[in-house]
């Protein structure tokens, strides 16, 4: 019979039982295909015995599932051959358990693959025995990865041979354990590669004895890292051959431990390449001793850092010979401490390179003694650097050798300061060249002594520069033969300060050429004292050069001679400042025309107002343009009235406006009608009103309307009324709009109707308030209406009465609405009824409040009906009732609503019943409340009712009880609900009872509170039941007792539940016994606990049982001991099982 196992699916395999499995033949295992086999269970490959698993092929074995092959039984593992064991991927391997691992032959771990021994783990290394371990190949070995290791005993790792031990990883050599790493024989230390040296860690390395570490190679020593040489013993480390500390990598050596380095022997230090030597820390070389620091050779010497350096004590240093000494880097020589320099022997310094020389610091340097310093060669001299040299101390100046300090060179010497310079003597000067001298700087320069100036041969005084010529003291220059003045360049003169100069004497400067003198700069040139100044020749004075000439002082200006300053040549003469032209006095009259057109502006200013006074009419007439126009005031002022009466047109057009400024009446005076007339615009803009005062009536004919136009505001107001009577049409013409506004009323008065006929009409609105009177009643008439609307409205203000009375029609119609509003009530009042008629209803609107007043009632009376719906409410509210009262009919019937809401009570007051009459709706309504009682009683009466209806309800609230009173019936009838409510207590008691009787439901309901308490009893009496029924029960709440106590049975009746709730517990003693008695049960029940605490013993004496049952629980519990006593027996005992318990409860 056909087998069926291998159609199964993966579940139906994976759901068969132990028993199930065990039942396979040889043949139905044989047929299982790789899906089945990865499906099984490790149960049911347990199941399966012996046969069956020989009889699977290689692709089902690998198929068996990571989770299954433990299922495996060491039986079945026993028949598995060698290609079976191949057969097993690395996965399933990495699943065998220790016992199934424990089991296998040797042959069979034999049979492991590389990639098998990969997927092992420490437990299951641990699981083979050595036996199966030395069965494996150099690839297995390599395939042992680092996690597996510990995995192999010291009794494995001991067995195995030096080419397994080789073919470890790296990352397997790191994970050997101390341990594992003791038993290793010299044969297998000696098999390690350098790649496994080279990943071996300080603890390792530490483990391993030192006939292991004696089997390394130069090449293993080399791959000792410097996380690993930390495990070197001292021991091992003595037993190194110098080939073999030479072979240690640079970078391991810094991981060397201080007993490390100090258990190295004198020759294994000599050994240390220079790569080594840079690769010490600071630590190491700390931790050397002397002697074996002396073992160093000059390369070793060479390689060392300025850092390492640092760390060798002077001791260690002194061990150092000439050649050590030499082959110290110039990087380095910096960090050699000063206590380290100070002890260095003459021959160490000596041996000091050049470069080490130059490299030297500043403290270095000073710590060296003069004994050392004398060791100097005149080489290392000329290395020093420029910090040193700058920082040498006098002591070490002072130890220099005459050979030494020549040495210097010319860079090294422009560093030295002034006091080094001092501790230098003549002798080491004199070996300077002059390249050394021109070094020198201006600071230094003080440092030398007189006797070494003095000293100075005239080549070295030629080689000085300029700055250090400007650094010599006084003491210095007046040290200075007159050899050695002579020897001067013109360039070091210019660099001559006045201090220096004026230490030179006068046979110094005799020895000066020209162009010496020709070098004196304007700062050096105040240094020449008063004697030299008027001792200089005519060639000396001509070789001053301009800059030199600004420079000499007021009192070297004025040591000048007159004959001297007539030398001054023009370019000297344009050179001078304003303070030295002030310094020559008197003098200035020694100019030549020539010289004083030389002068330049600036210069001219300093002339003083004597030099100005004393200046003859040639030296004035020489003057240029440039010159009259620097003048200021003060100096115009000093001008003689010759010479200003010798003023060019030129000239005179030169003047500046300050300096006009500064002419003086008599000045003015002194100017003919033709200069006056060439004065610029400019400049009669700066003439001031006393200036202008001065002129002449000829003068001021002669001006051209250009110069008129260009007097100041200042200037206008100087002009008198006999200037301005002579000014022509064409003058008054040219007047500016800003010049007019400042006129007084006199001078306008001055000006012609033909005058004022020219002016523009900004020129009339220019015209001021103050000035405006100066214009007569003629003059005012004159006036265009153009000219009359363009007058500001400050002067429209300032018109009297009798220049407005003035105004022809024309011109009062000119006037525009903002000069309307200026107008008074005393001007307006001065306008005829015909002027008021040519008013605009702009202008109408524009008469302010106060003005208003000034309308006559005829006036008044005259007023269109667009002219009175134009007045302002402003000015409605102003009229006073006589002109209210002028108004006609068809006036007041004008006013707009605005405008009667502008009028006050006694306005209202004032207006007939005829004017109310025409008021609109509209207009009545916008009545205030202030206007309201100006309402007579009988223009109240006569008001119809759309009147009535119309009034607002401010206007109602203000009706007096006698205009309340005055209402008909019809009138009280069309009251709205509005103004119904507006009504007060007072005003609705005011009303008739026939009023009352009259209001509809809907006027009842609208009553207020306050209206509903100012009811009369007569008033409520006359209330019928749908009155009374209108009543809300806010409105009932607010019912007096005595209010109440009217109203009738039927009209209690008329009640709503919600109404009777409102009774006040006040009002309720109103209630009359026959009024409670007819109240149905749910108005009973309706009524408030005060309410029911209000009812009086007579009232609830009356209560029917019916009505005593209808109370409610919280009625009954208001009741007082006093009511329930007065109930009936039948009501008490009609009384439920709740009322009684609420009575109890209150105690009753």
């Amino acid at each position: 019979m056909t087998s069926i196992i291998s159609s199964l699916n993966v579940n139906q395999i994976r759901y068969l039982s132990t028993e199930a499995v065990a039942a396979w033949t040889t043949d139905d295992v044989a047929s299982l295909s790789t899906t089945q086999i990865k499906a099984l269970s490790s149960a049911q490959i347990a199941a399966l015995d012996v046969e069956d698993v020989k009889v699977l092929n290689s692709q089902q074995l690998s198929a068996i599932s990571q989770v299954a092959i433990v299922g495996l039984t060491l039986d079945q593992l026993n028949i598995l051959d060698q290609y079976a064991i191949k057969s097993l991927n690395s996965s399933q391997v990495s699943a065998l358990t220790t016992t199934q691992l424990q089991a296998l032959t040797t042959d069979q771990a034999e049979a492991l693959t590389s990639s098998q021994v990969r997927a092992l783990s420490a437990t299951q290394i641990a699981a083979l025995s050595a036996e199966d371990i030395a069965t494996f190949s150099t690839a297995d070995m390599a395939a042992i990865t680092n996690r597996a290791v510990p995995g192999l005993s010291t009794e494995v790792i001991a067995g195995l041979t030096p080419d397994q031990i080789a073919a470890l990883s790296t990352s397997a050599v790191a994970s050997l354990t101390t341990d594992q790493i003791a038993v290793l024989s010299p044969d297998q230390a000696e098999a390690l590669t350098p790649a496994q040296v080279r990943v071996l860690s300080s603890m390792q390395l530490a483990a391993l004895g030192t006939d292991d570490i004696a089997t390394f190679s130069t090449a293993d020593i080399a791959a000792i890292t410097v996380k690993a040489m930390p495990g070197l013993s001292t021991e091992a480390i003595a037993e190194f051959t110098p080939d073999r500390i030479a072979a240690l990598n640079a970078s391991a050596i810094a991981g060397l431990t201080i007993d490390q380095i100090e258990s190295l022997s004198t020759a294994q230090i000599a050994a240390l390449t220079t790569a080594q030597i840079a690769a010490l820390k600071t630590t190491h070389i700390a931790a050397l001793s002397t002697s074996q620091v002396e073992a160093l050779s000059p390369a070793q010497v060479r390689s060392l850092s300025a850092a390492q350096f640092v760390a060798l004590s002077a001791e260690d240093i002194a061990t150092f010979s000439t050649a050590d000494i030499a082959e110290i880097t110039a990087k380095a020589m910096p960090r050699l401490g000063t206590e380290t320099i100070g002890a260095l022997t003459r021959d160490q310094v000596a041996a000091l390179t050049t470069a080490q020389m130059n490299a030297l610091g500043v403290a270095q340097f000073q710590a060296l003694s003069a004994a050392q310093i004398e060791a100097l060669s005149t080489a290392q001299i000329a290395a020093l650097n420029t910090g040193v040299i700058a920082n040498l101390i006098a002591d070490q100046i002072e130890a220099f050798s005459t050979q030494q300090v020549e040495a210097l060179s010319s860079a090294q010497v422009k560093l030295l300061n002034s006091v080094q310079l001092a501790a230098l003597s003549a002798e080491d000067i004199a070996t300077f060249s002059t390249a050394d001298i021109a070094a020198i700087t201006s600071k230094a320069m003080a440092g030398l002594s007189t006797d070494a100036i003095a000293a100075l041969t005239t080549a070295q005084i030629a080689a000085l520069t300029t700055s250090a010529i400007a650094g010599l003291t006084a003491d210095q220059v007046e040290a200075l033969s007159t050899g050695q003045v002579e020897a001067l360049s013109p360039t070091q003169v210019k660099s001559l300060s006045s201090t220096q100069i004026a230490a030179l004497s006068i046979e110094d400067l005799a020895t000066f050429s020209t162009a010496d003198i020709a070098a004196i700069t304007n700062r050096a040139m105040p240094g020449l004292n008063t004697d030299v100044i008027a001792a200089l020749t005519t060639a000396q004075i001509g070789a001053l050069s301009t800059s030199a000439i600004t420079g000499l002082t007021s009192d070297q200006i004025e040591a000048l001679s007159g004959n001297q300053v007539s030398l001054l040549s023009a370019a000297q003469i344009k050179a001078l400042s304003a303070a030295q032209v002030a310094a020559l006095g008197n003098d200035v009259t020694a100019l030549s025309t020539n010289q004083t057109a030389m002068l330049s502006a600036a210069s001219v200013k300093g002339l003083t107002t004597d030099q100005i006074a004393a200046l003859s009419i040639d030296q004035f007439s020489a003057l240029t343009t440039v010159q009259i126009g620097a003048l200021s005031s003060g100096q115009i002022a000093a001008l003689s009235t010759d010479n200003i009466a010798s003023l060019s047109v030129a000239q005179l057009a030169a003047m500046s406006t300050s300096g006009i400024v500064g002419l003086s009446s008599s000045q003015i005076a002194a100017l003919s009608t033709d200069q006056v007339s060439r004065l610029s615009t400019k400049q009669m803009g700066r003439l001031s009103a006393a200036q202008v005062a001065t002129l002449g009536t000829d003068d001021i004919a002669a001006l051209s309307t250009a110069q008129i136009a260009s007097l100041s505001a200042a200037g206008i107001a100087g002009l008198s009324s006999q200037q301005l009577a002579t000014l022509s049409t064409s003058q008054a013409e040219a007047l500016t709009s800003a010049q007019i506004v400042n006129l007084g009323s006199t001078q306008i008065a001055q000006l012609g109707t033909d005058d004022l006929a020219k002016f523009t009409t900004k020129d009339i609105a220019a015209i001021s308030s103050s000035a405006i009177s100066g214009l007569s009643a003629e003059t005012i008439a004159s006036l265009t209406t153009a000219q009359i609307a363009a007058l500001n409205m400050q002067s429209i203000a300032a018109l009297s009465t009798v220049q407005i009375a003035a105004l022809s029609i024309a011109q009062v119609e000119a006037l525009t609405t903002a000069q309307v509003s200026a107008l008074s009530s005393k001007q307006i009042a001065a306008l005829s009824a015909d002027d008021i008629a040519t008013f605009s209803t702009k202008d109408i609107a524009a008469i302010s409040p106060n003005a208003v007043a000034g309308l006559s009632t005829e006036t008044m009376a005259s007023l269109t009906t667009a002219q009175i719906a134009a007045l302002s409410t402003a000015g409605i509210g102003a009229l006073s009732t006589g002109q209210v009262a002028a108004l006609s009919t068809a006036q007041v019937e004008a006013l707009t609503s605005a405008q009667v809401g502008a009028l006050s009570s006694t306005q209202v007051a004032a207006l007939g019943a005829d004017d109310i009459a025409t008021f609109s709706t509209r207009d009545i309504a916008a009545l205030s409340s202030n206007a309201v009682p100006g309402l007579s009683t009988q223009t109240i009466a006569s008001l119809t009712t759309a009147q009535i209806a119309a009034l607002s309800t401010a206007g109602i609230g203000a009706l007096s009880t006698g205009q309340v009173a005055a209402l008909t019936g019809d009138q009280v009838d069309v009251l709205t609900n509005t103004q119904i409510a507006a009504l007060t207590s007072k005003q609705v008691a005011a009303l008739s009872v026939a009023d009352i009787a009259s209001l509809s439901a809907a006027q009842i309901a609208a009553l207020s509170t306050g209206g509903i308490t100012g009811l009369t009893t007569d008033q409520i009496a006359a209330l019928d039941t749908t009155q009374v029924e209108a009543l809300t029960d806010i409105q009932v709440g607010a019912l007096s007792s005595k209010q109440i106590a009217v109203l009738s049975t039927d009209d209690i009746a008329t009640f709503s539940t919600k109404d009777i709730a409102a009774i006040s517990s006040n009002a309720i003693p109103g209630l009359s016994a026959e009024t409670v008695a007819s109240m149905t049960t749910a108005q009973i029940a309706a009524l408030s606990t005060a309410g029911i605490g209000g009812l009086n013993t007579g009232q609830v004496a009356v209560l029917t049982s019916d009505q005593v049952d209808a109370l409610i629980s919280t009625q009954v519990g208001a009741l007082t001991s006093k009511q329930v006593a007065a109930l009936s027996v039948a009501s008490i005992a009609s009384l439920s099982a709740t009322q009684t318990s609420r009575a109890q409860h209150r105690g009753v």
